[in-house]
């Protein structure tokens, strides 16, 4: 636990020197703010756009304080996951790449400490990224249709939708850990992402796997109750833990031990 804690200041200090956080909370809460807004006044965009403002008005729903967390979470489920890909691909193959791992697993740094600082590295701050940006969009929401749904809703919502993102972070690292550049672990994050949406709707198989959790945050924000929610979370967290010792273990023979 030494190694782990040490490494993991290490890990703290290089996160925020590559500003990959800032890069992070600048793509969230770009759609935290703009999801409100656009939700609000999408139709009063179209009519100045274009003519038939009474056609648009009949065609298109009045704009309601769901649809700001619609959006939202409808932008991050896509280009907030692409980002993480992005930015994360190269957490453990480019330490290989540099041959900095080895070195590090030299001078006695277990593979455990090493995949599991640089995960909770990553967790942490995809967490307060996730949390900070519902509580912007809440506010705004607030502001500008007078009523955002209920707090605590808002609140377990958005938790619930970090568990996805914790899962799709685990994967990320084990794309890593298996390739060998920054690339292809990029296009390994690409294909498990898009796996994960695939296999979450297929019926009865999906029901229960980490990318109903994107449906299930909608539900709970909007003051639902989705079925098999519990279960759900349980087989996320299993699932990311079994996804991470799988890493450990390649990283382990990769090493020769």
């Amino acid at each position: 636990m030494r190694n782990y804690r040490v490494f993991l200041q290490k890990e703290w200090m290089e996160f925020f020197r590559n500003k990959r956080f800032l890069g992070l909370a600048a793509v969230f809460l770009m759609f935290a703010f703009s999801s409100p807004i656009l939700a609000r006044f999408m139709l009063e965009f179209l009519a100045m756009l274009l003519p038939g403002e009474e056609l648009f008005q009949m065609l298109l729903p009045t704009p309601a304080w769901t649809d700001s967390y619609a959006q939202f979470y409808s932008n991050i489920e896509q280009i907030g996951s692409i980002t993480m890909i992005l930015l994360f691909m190269g957490v453990i193959s480019s330490e290989k790449q540099r041959g900095t791992a080895d070195l590090m697993f030299t001078k006695g740094l277990c593979r455990m400490s090493f995949v599991l600082s640089k995960f909770t590295v990553l967790a942490v701050s995809v967490f307060v990224t996730t949390m900070v940006s519902v509580l912007t969009v809440f506010g705004y929401t607030l502001l500008l249709f007078d009523t955002a749904g209920d707090f605590g809703n808002v609140l377990f919502g958005g938790f619930v939708f970090f568990l996805f993102f914790l899962f799709l972070l685990s994967l990320i690292v084990l794309c890593s850990t298996v390739a060998k550049s920054s690339v292809s672990a990029a296009l390994f994050g690409f294909l498990a992402f898009l796996g994960i949406i695939f296999i979450s709707s297929i019926p009865w198989i999906g029901t229960y796997l980490p990318g109903r959790l994107l449906s299930h945050s909608r539900m709970i924000t909007f003051g639902q109750t989705p079925d098999g929610l519990l279960i759900c979370i349980l087989v996320t967290l299993l699932l990311t833990a079994a996804t991470l010792y799988l890493a450990i273990r390649l990283l382990r023979r990769q090493e020769g031990q």
